[in-house]
């Protein structure tokens, strides 16, 4: 069975579609894990460092990084990329309650090429779910505007 998954997914990496979306998703990893202002900086070092999710609203689709796996590489310590199904069905480091958690779902690529929405959100004391656009520019992907919070639960 995986060897199936990954067939599909370096399939799905070499459309034209999912060119795109490997280039929407590299600019919005790089968005979604840029350090805040004012937070202290991640110790690179540190085993039990926050989780980064690979999520897909629906479970039986591939993740950003199913079909875009190079991203992968971008996750830099110590963020730990880890499979949703991984969170429900193990510990984390030996816990009942998983590290902080920020998820990312693939970028939903506009029929024209032109436009994107990526899906994120983090775990925690205080969970939320937030998107935020992208335009092409050129050949380059940016940010329109901010994130904006759909949910706080």
């Amino acid at each position: 069975m995986p060897v199936i998954l990954l067939l599909s997914a370096a399939l799905l990496a070499g459309t034209p579609a999912n060119a795109e979306v490997c280039a929407v998703g590299r600019v919005a990893l790089a968005d979604l894990l840029a350090p805040t202002p004012g937070d202290p900086p991640l110790d690179p070092k540190s085993p039990n460092g926050p989780i980064l999710i690979a999520r897909s609203r629906d479970p039986s689709a591939p993740t950003l990084f199913d079909v875009c796996p190079n991203l992968a590489k971008l996750v830099p310590p110590p963020w730990r990329l880890v499979n949703e199904m991984e969170i429900k069905s193990s510990l984390i480091n030996g816990r009942d309650t998983p590290p902080p958690s920020t998820w990312i779902e693939p970028p939903k690529v506009s029929a024209d090429g032109r436009h994107a929405s990526v899906n994120f959100g983090a775990g925690g004391l205080f969970p939320r779910i937030e998107h935020r656009n992208y335009r092409r520019r050129g050949h380059h992907w940016r940010a329109e505007g901010e994130a904006v919070t759909d949910i706080v639960t």
